[in-house]
């Protein structure tokens, strides 16, 4: 089965941010990392439940999973035939709280 891999509103504003500033400090790597990201998350189109549960999980009223690139998570919910991806997170940065998760997709 194959899903419909879908980058949110608030994925792209934060994927664009972390984009900026890796291109800040390394211009010639800033868009090899973003083309990585984005071709690791076009992978979630086929086994996306092959990536675990997030930390943020506990407590949402929907699954939320993680693929890791690098230094960043997806952050991730699939309903029915789609992967909808919902945040692009720097692994230093604090969790996601439930209220952050449950917005819109």
């Amino acid at each position: 089965m194959r899903y419909e891999v879908e980058i949110t509103d608030s994925a792209a504003a934060e994927l664009e941010k972390a984009f900026e500033w890796i291109r800040s400090e390394s211009p010639l790597n800033a868009e090899t990392w973003r083309d990585d990201l984005l071709e690791r998350a076009a992978s979630l189109e086929r086994f996306p439940k092959r990536c675990p549960l997030a930390p943020e999980n506990e407590g949402c009223r929907r699954e939320i999973r993680h693929l890791v690139h690098g230094n960043y998570r997806l952050l991730f919910t699939i309903a029915g035939t789609s992967v909808y991806i919902l945040h692009v997170r720097h692994g230093a940065r604090a969790l996601l709280n439930v209220e952050e998760l449950q917005g819109p997709m």
